[in-house]
């Protein structure tokens, strides 16, 4: 199967700017947990890019999240991922940073300590932490 595994999540900041991510929404008059909701995320999955984001809003259900994978640590990773864009935070190979929300909601990032070590010293590469 595609999807074995659902993760529910609640994420104000990734349903806040589900709209500016462009990511699939159900229908806000669908209960979450019903069969219903069953029928709309299974409609979404043919209909929108859910097949390919796998990750979706639960239009109805205020900061709620669905995310589907083939493992939880697949979901896990897709979850994190859209997380890191709904920050704005860059996440690919070699900008390894976290971010943690500054003031008005702007991310702030900065290096870990280790990040000094090797050939990417000063550049900023590397594990990170949050800042401070």
């Amino acid at each position: 199967p595609l999807v074995r595994c659902v993760l529910h999540a609640h994420s104000p900041v990734l349903w806040r700017r589900r709209r500016q991510l462009g990511l699939p929404e159900t229908d806000p008059g669908v209960g979450y947990g019903t069969p219903g909701m069953a029928m709309e995320v299974a409609r979404l999955y043919r209909e929108s890019v859910l097949s390919e984001r796998r990750v979706l809003a639960m239009g109805g259900h205020e900061d709620g999240i669905l995310v589907l994978g083939r493992s939880a640590e697949e979901a896990g990773g897709t979850l994190l991922r859209w997380l890191a864009r709904a920050y704005g935070a860059v996440c690919g190979e070699g900008e390894g940073t976290l971010c943690r929300t500054g003031e008005a909601g702007i991310p702030r990032c900065r290096p870990s300590p280790s990040a000094g070590a090797g050939r990417d010293a000063g550049r900023g590469h590397g594990p990170a932490v949050p800042a401070g």
